[in-house]
């Protein structure tokens, strides 16, 4: 069978990472439709599928629909799929055209944050999940969420994200020796909290003048003139480090002795659970779901840099032992609660079950 995916776009993302996931250990065979221009995950998903960049917009919106039914005809799936609001509700016009079963997946938690007409894009879809056969969110706070919208409950699933662990799991070279080397994996947006993040290291860096905080992720470059004033305006210039999007992520979390996650809403933090699985420890705020949140410091409120600087603090106050046990018990509960053939197979599972061959 045959599964044909609809993704708003290949940057940087949760849902772009979970994609590529899904179709490279997949058995299964995976067409990717994607709305935007070719973005950061296009040539790696390319490797393991066919991928169409169709570089829309607004005023070509009717043409590009047009085409997407054309190609939907030729490529003849089993099952549609899609990733982010504005595909899911494209997802559901190219099926009730063409009499396809679909499938949604959520990867957000809040849309407080989000531009006004992606809000009521979602309330849109809250109306029309009553005809998707099944809605998939990666976390049970995402579920709540979006059943708070007007989401319909049928069909709605939570497939928790996975990830390929080895058995033998690395050890950061940073996290028992020198001056703290923070980082935080994420692109420019007011939902990942950046500014109190870098407001809770300025304290930070008083006292520690030669700690760092380590960014990345798009929009995390000098040419972000907001970023850049904000670093002036606290003083740490010189203190913080620049990567902007990478395509070695794990490189960049090997550099660290912490990772901090200080988001406003989450639904599943991949960079939380795959700094951990590079050998890094991770503080976080508190509006991860508790029951995916692995072990460790408490977490503090995002809202308050003071909450973030005390967490940082308390981490920094840790003996050399006891970063290493708080390490490796995260690491064991990733292992165990994540795996990748899980992840995997539960989607597949679904394809399965709705499929129209």
């Amino acid at each position: 069978m045959l599964v044909l995916h609809f993704i708003t776009s290949l940057d940087d993302g949760g849902a772009q990472t979970s994609l590529c996931k899904l179709i490279k250990h997949s058995e299964l065979k995976h067409v990717v439709i994607n709305l935007s221009a070719k973005g950061k995950y296009s040539l790696t998903l390319s490797s393991y599928c066919t991928v169409i960049n169709l570089s829309s917009t607004w005023y070509n919106l009717p043409f590009t629909f047009a085409y997407i039914l054309f190609l939907t005809l030729r490529i003849k799936p089993s099952v549609l799929s899609s990733w982010l609001y504005h595909a899911d509700t494209l997802a559901f016009l190219v099926s009730f055209m063409m009499r396809l079963p679909v499938v949604w997946n959520v990867r957000n938690n809040s849309i407080s944050q989000s531009k006004l007409s992606t809000r009521l894009l979602v309330h849109v879809n809250a109306g029309l999940s009553t005809h998707i056969p099944f809605v998939t969110f990666n976390s049970l706070s995402s579920r709540n969420t979006h059943r708070t919208l007007g989401y319909s409950p049928k069909g709605s699933t939570v497939i928790y994200n996975g990830f390929d662990i080895n058995d033998k799991l690395p050890v950061s070279p940073h996290i028992s020796t020198g001056d703290l080397q923070i980082g935080f994996a994420a692109r420019w947006d007011p939902v990942k909290n950046h500014r109190k993040l870098l407001k809770a290291f300025m304290r930070f860096n008083q006292l520690y003048p030669h700690s760092r905080l380590h960014l990345a992720g798009l929009g995390i470059n000098t040419d972000n003139k907001a970023l850049c004033d904000t670093l002036s305006s606290f003083s740490i210039r010189n203190s913080v480090i620049l990567y902007d999007s990478l395509d070695d992520i794990r490189s960049f979390y090997c550099k660290l002795s912490l990772h901090v996650l200080p988001s406003l809403s989450e639904a599943f933090p991949n960079s939380l659970f795959e700094s951990v699985l590079c050998g890094t420890p991770n503080i976080y705020s508190c509006t991860i779901d508790s029951n995916i949140t692995p072990p460790g410091i408490s977490p503090f409120r995002p809202e308050s840099s003071v909450s973030i600087y005390n967490a940082i603090k308390l981490f920094q106050d840790l003996s050399a032992d006891d970063r290493h046990q708080m390490l490796k018990e995260q690491q064991a509960f990733v292992k165990a609660s994540f795996p990748l053939t899980r992840f995997v197979s539960s989607f597949e599972s679904i394809f399965k079950r709705i499929s129209c061959t």
